[in-house]
């Protein structure tokens, strides 16, 4: 799990504990609640806790101290695990395409994700936001790149997906709306009910003070990410299942070394699977 925070982990013990904050006073943790205020605070640790809540027993652990486990009377037995690593060409699916989307991916604005770079008057508030939101936008590239190796079809998902939210984030802010990621998402569940549902969504997105914010030069960021899209779409469109060696590869072994046989394949990405 990743970008959680000690009051997220607060919530998971209590459906432990039942919602009850006392649930661990014999371990001297006479509060839950408190003690997890205090450390959020830094003057306390988790380590009481997590040695009453936390079990870890790996394969080697058992073993190592219970050789003779066993379940219903019958032995524990681990298989032995062998190794085997099926090899791909990402160059040849991508040809001489790879480096160039990777710079085209590596110069994108995402001016959405970031309006606080674009004010004209910063408060302190507003550079410790840009600061976070650089972060966040850089997470989202290495994202695209990450589908990018996953599949072509999962990353010609997130380039069409991110091409129509930056079209539509436009368009919004120039009515004074903004638009996030979020309200975008519901918009996309609403098509089938028609404009009046989705602009029903639209009319209630927060205002924004367009005088605050150096729109001309938003709207220069946005224009040449949609660029930028439009041309990594136009660069990978070409490439067909046939093409996609990682996909071929997939496909030889399930059909040849391991034909008939039970198999479980996990993928990173469910427009991947």
């Amino acid at each position: 799990p990743i970008n959680n925070n000690l009051i997220d982990l607060y919530h998971q013990v209590k459906l432990i504990t039942r919602g009850d904050d006392y649930y661990f006073r014999g371990a001297g943790i006479g509060n839950l609640r408190e003690y997890f205020a205090k450390s959020e605070k830094g003057l306390t640790n988790l380590f009481n806790l997590l040695e009453e809540v936390v079990i870890r027993r790996t394969r080697h652990y058992i073993k190592e101290n219970y050789p003779e486990a066993t379940i219903n009377g019958v032995r524990i037995k681990f298989p032995e695990r062998t190794l085997h690593t099926v090899r791909y060409d990402l160059e040849s699916t991508y040809s001489n395409i790879y480096n160039d989307i990777v710079d085209q991916v590596n110069q994108l604005h995402l001016a959405a994700y970031n309006l606080e770079q674009y004010k004209k008057e910063k408060t302190k508030q507003d550079e410790d936001d840009d600061q976070r939101n650089q972060a966040l936008i850089g997470l989202i590239k290495t994202l695209f790149l990450k589908r990018f190796e996953s599949s072509i079809d999962a990353f010609r998902i997130s380039i069409n997906r991110q091409l129509d939210f930056q079209k539509a984030f436009l368009e919004q802010l120039e009515q004074g709306r903004l638009l996030d990621s979020g309200e975008y998402r519901k918009t996309l569940a609403f098509e089938d009910e028609g404009p009046e549902a989705i602009e029903s969504i639209m009319a209630e997105l927060p205002q924004i003070d367009t005088s605050s914010y150096d729109i001309e030069r938003i709207k220069v960021d946005i224009e040449n990410d949609v660029e930028r899209l439009d041309k990594i779409n136009s660069a990978v469109a070409p490439i067909t299942t046939d093409g996609d060696n990682k996909l071929q590869q997939l496909i030889s072994l399930l059909t040849t070394d391991l034909a008939g046989k039970k198999i479980l394949v996990f993928s990173y990405f469910k427009d991947t699977a």
